[in-house]
Parts: C-alpha cells; structure tokens; sequence
C-alpha cells in the first residue's frame, strides 16, 4: 500500500477514537452529539441534574446550558442560537405567530410540576398568608400589613413574571417590589428583614437531601399560602403541588425547535420517560407522571 495513502488512514482512525479508545460520533442523533439547552435560571439545579444524568448514560452526548431568563430563552429559540429551551410556561399566543411567520416548527412538552415558593424572616410576625393579602401587597397596598415588600429572587426572573401576569393580571408590581442579585442575596436580604416576602423557585429548596435546601431552610421559613376562599394555607411540597392544593403551582415544560430526531429530542423524551422522572421525583418535584410500582401479593393460607 502506498505509504502517503496509509499514513491519512492513520490520521482519520486516530481523529475518530477518543482518548479513551472509543469511536466519537459526531453526527447528531437522538443520543450523540452537542445540544445547547437556554434554561429558566430558576431551574438549573434540576435540568443540571438530569443533564448530568444523561451525559452519564450517553457518554457520546454533550449538553451546554445557559442560564437566563424567560424572554432571552425565547429569543435564543427564535434566532437558532439553541434547538431546546425550558420554561414554567409555554410560549405565548403571539410568540408562536412570530415562530409560525419564519415557518419554525415548534413542539412543547409538559414535563412536570414546580411552584412559586414564599419565604419570610424565621422571627416574622405571620405564619401564613392568604392569596388575596399577597396580591394585595405586590400591588403596594401595604396599609395594615406586616409585610410590606417583596424582593424576588433576580431581575426579570419568571417568578416575577407569574406575580403580575397571573396574580395581577398583567397590571404593574408595586414600587415596594424589589429584585435581588441571585437567590443567594435574597436569602440573605429575608433573613434581615422581617417585614419582607421573597419570593423565588420552589426547585432552589425542592430537594431535602441537596446542601443547599439544608442551608436556606437554615435561615429562612417556608411561608405556606391559602388558596382565595380557602381558611387552609399550604406549604409547597411534592404532594401539594401535585393536587394543586398549594396555590402558586405552575408547569415546566421543554420547548425545541425542529422536528427532526435529533438529540434535542432524545434529551425532552428522555427527561419526560421513566428515568427522567425518577430524577424529577427524587428532587421533590412532581413529575408530568408517576414512576409504577410493581408490588407482588402472596395470597396463599398463613400455615
């Protein structure tokens, strides 16, 4: 054989195999490849998991995320700077015209179930509060109330979002309404002050087992919320998200662009199949469907 051919074939066998000496397929399928995921910031702790997750069990795939807010997730969708996003909501009547006039194929799917979470200062006077004395407080009537601000967990996060466009109907938040710089200074904004609500993603404290659950729940509580017309306050958690009992329930789903097989799908049918929401579960979140159960009964005499 000719040397200068055997020395390309060579090359192109070492190009293909990895260090480890395994063949990289750098073709996109539903389990290989490079996918760019824009997420939610408020989530990144579960879909880092189940990333993770992934990659594991697919050691030929790599998912990039970014963390952002709604609305940069959205536009990164419609510029093709990314073929998945995830949001709490779904893309809204005028954001689908937009993709529908560039003819963009766009698919959600519903994944699971989250909440807006209310924390207070550990000392503070109220124990509980009613979905109308929330409403009424992020308008800025906070005449006669204990609390008297709400700081949110950053600018533009989603959880602001849900407050005016489903709480307040899309009128403006009060001037005592405040944003954080992260989660963190919010946590340690409440834990100075008495007077105020923050608000923020259910999934930063979701996990019991995560360090980082142990150490807010160190200087925060959980405000638990009564539904309007309901005496009954409820704290959010696994069971009373998924009954909807606690109010301030809310939908993540995962949004691609493209119909092709490719692994943007491989990665939203693997985080809505069984062992996606196995993880989802086990992070303290209600998953779109419960993982079965398969218990065997003896029903022989007892001798």
């Amino acid at each position: 054989m000719n040397k200068s051919i055997l020395f390309f074939l060579c090359m192109a066998w070492l190009v293909s195999c990895s260090d480890d000496g395994y063949q990289v397929v750098e073709e996109n399928s539903p389990t290989s490849g490079k996918l760019k995921v824009y997420c939610e910031r408020g989530m990144q702790l579960h879909i880092k998991n189940q990333a993770y997750t992934f990659e594991k069990i697919y050691n030929r795939a790599k998912i990039e995320l970014v963390y952002c807010n709604e609305s940069e997730a959205v536009q990164a969708l419609f510029n093709d700077s990314c073929k998945t996003i995830v949001m709490n909501r779904q893309l809204s009547s005028n954001e689908e015209e937009q993709f529908k006039k560039k003819n963009i194929f766009i698919s959600a799917m519903f994944v699971g179930k989250s909440a807006v979470a209310l924390i207070s200062n550990k000392e503070a006077p109220d124990s509980s509060i009613t979905i109308e004395s929330l409403i009424a407080i992020l308008s800025g009537d906070t005449a006669g109330r204990r609390f008297k601000t709400i700081i949110f967990e950053s600018e533009k996060t989603s959880t602001a979002l849900y407050c005016q466009d489903s709480l307040l109907q899309g009128k403006p938040l009060g001037k005592n309404c405040y944003a954080a710089s992260d989660v963190n200074d919010l946590v340690s904004r409440i834990n100075n002050n008495k007077n105020a609500i923050g608000v923020m993603d259910y999934i930063w404290i979701s996990d019991s087992d995560d360090s980082l659950h142990k150490s807010f729940l160190s200087k925060i509580a959980l405000l638990p919320v009564a539904a309007k017309g309901n005496e009954t306050a409820y704290f959010p958690d696994q069971s009373n998200i998924q009954t909807n009992d606690y109010p301030l329930t809310r939908n993540m789903y995962m949004i691609r662009r493209g119909e092709d097989f490719s692994l943007a799908a491989g990665f939203i049918t693997y985080v809505a199949g069984p062992d996606g929401q196995i993880i989802m579960l086990k992070s303290g979140l209600a998953p779109w469907r419960q993982p079965e159960r398969l218990i065997s009964v003896d029903m022989s005499p007892v001798k």
